[in-house]
């Protein structure tokens, strides 16, 4: 089994689908910058994801952030514009050569400008249908409730690509 980092949104979505255990079926280890723990326990995080964060499983590992400074030249540069949790994902996944989960379009295209492998919701979503750990179009129906914001053509085309449907 693989070892993966993610960002806030993934973990908070999955908190609120009622599916966050797909992440420990599916990878060996999850690990969660200090920064994104910090979001998820913010008091303006939705009060499920604040007491699972209180409590988190034992595949979850939280990581202190790495400084951005001491990694190669003009990696800060692309990362600047990104919250703290963004940047220390990328930063963690950069490090210690790991895919990251994350879904901003903005941070995605950091982590690719930096070298950094990234997988969102979504692709998770779709492993965990192939894995027969859940049902991808009702769940990503259920997601948009939580204010996802992937088009439906979007959300179709990652069914197709990594479901094959």
């Amino acid at each position: 089994m693989a070892v993966i980092i993610s960002d806030t949104g993934p973990v908070n979505y999955l908190v609120l689908l009622g599916r966050i255990e797909i992440l420990g079926a599916m990878f060996e280890r999850v690990i969660l910058p200090e920064a994104v723990r910090a979001e998820l326990l913010h008091s303006k995080a939705p009060f499920e994801v604040q007491e699972w964060a209180k409590q988190p499983p034992g595949w979850l590992e939280v990581r202190k952030g790495v400084d951005v400074l001491s990694l190669p030249s003009g990696f800060a540069q692309k990362v600047e514009d990104l919250g703290s949790g963004e940047t220390e994902a990328i930063a963690l996944g950069y490090e210690l050569g790991l895919a990251v989960i994350m879904d901003d379009q903005e941070a995605r295209l950091a982590a690719e400008s930096c070298g950094v492998s990234i997988v969102g919701t979504l692709g998770i979503l779709a492993e965990a249908h192939n894995r027969s750990l859940l049902d991808y179009r009702e769940v990503t129906r259920e997601l948009r409730s939580y204010g996802f914001h992937g088009s439906q053509q979007v959300i179709d085309l990652v069914f197709r690509t990594i479901c094959g449907a």
